[in-house]
């Protein structure tokens, strides 16, 4: 800091003479009265204490901005965060709801194909009982009302068109060997009262009614009940082939000699 002494050598006139650390460096020789002033400051040393605040005035600024930004930073994280949470949850409900969907339609689809196993099991069961009754009452004498067997057999014709389409192929294989069978069954009892030889006829349908045949009724329902994972029997195929094959063979011969009676009879006519 430095002084300014003003020589007055009149009233009026004056000259400043600048003194750094009490020496001037100009003296005038005369003065008629000395004053001293302080010298004002100069820029930079009003700039300082400028610039200084300004520093201090930025880095608080810059600490409050930082704080600011770390507010909305978490503010905002939280928020991003709490988004894919919700997305989160939302996709799992949704893939919960699908397979409760798949789970609802999978189940819709089993019992439907349960309703329409029990209802060709029960078909093919009293169309084979029917034609066995009528058989027994025929030869008991009794009076036979034929559209109870027809009954039967369009009840069973009904469920065998409908199972066709939704059979796997083991069950199918089952059915359409039942159902050639039952079709020979229905000859039978048709051509009873024709026959040359009713005792042996009869012999011969009962015979037919409750043994091969009973056995293809038997395996539709044990086929049914495996492929619904019911009744499950390492066995089963071995099994399988051999009634169907069993079948097969007692079918094929009884059709003949049906067929040789109607020719007979037919000649005889």
């Amino acid at each position: 800091m430095g002084y300014l002494r003003t020589c007055w050598s009149t009233p009026r006139h004056r000259q400043r003479v600048r003194v750094i650390g009490g020496g001037a460096a100009v003296v005038p020789t005369e003065c008629a009265r000395w004053s001293w002033t302080r010298r004002p400051k100069r820029i930079d040393e009003y700039a300082k204490p400028l610039v200084e605040r300004v520093s201090v005035d930025v880095t608080t600024l810059a600490v409050a901005l930082i704080s600011v930004g770390g507010t909305l930073g978490g503010t905002l994280g939280g928020a991003v965060l709490s988004q894919r949470a919700s997305r989160a949850e939302a996709a799992e409900q949704n893939r919960r709801a699908d397979r409760e969907r798949e789970h609802e339609r999978d189940e819709r689809a089993l019992q439907a194909k349960r309703d329409l196993y029990a209802r060709l099991n029960t078909a093919a069961r009293a169309y084979r009982v029917a034609a066995r009754d009528a058989v027994l009452a025929s030869e008991r004498g009794e009076s036979v009302d034929p559209a109870v067997l027809d009954a039967a057999k369009e009840a069973w014709a009904d469920q065998y068109s409908q199972a066709q389409m939704a059979l796997a192929k083991s069950v199918l294989e089952a059915a359409s060997t039942l159902n050639r069978s039952l079709g020979v069954g229905y000859t039978v009892v048709k051509q009873l009262p024709g026959s040359r030889d009713l005792d042996e006829a009869y012999q011969r349908a009962k015979e037919w009614f409750s043994g091969p045949l009973s056995d293809g009724v038997y395996l539709l329902r044990v086929t049914l009940r495996h492929d619904l994972g019911i009744e499950v029997d390492s066995h089963f195929e071995q099994t399988s082939t051999q009634i169907l094959t069993v079948l097969d063979s007692a079918r094929d011969n009884l059709d003949r000699l049906l067929a040789a009676e109607r020719a007979q009879s037919a000649r005889s006519s």
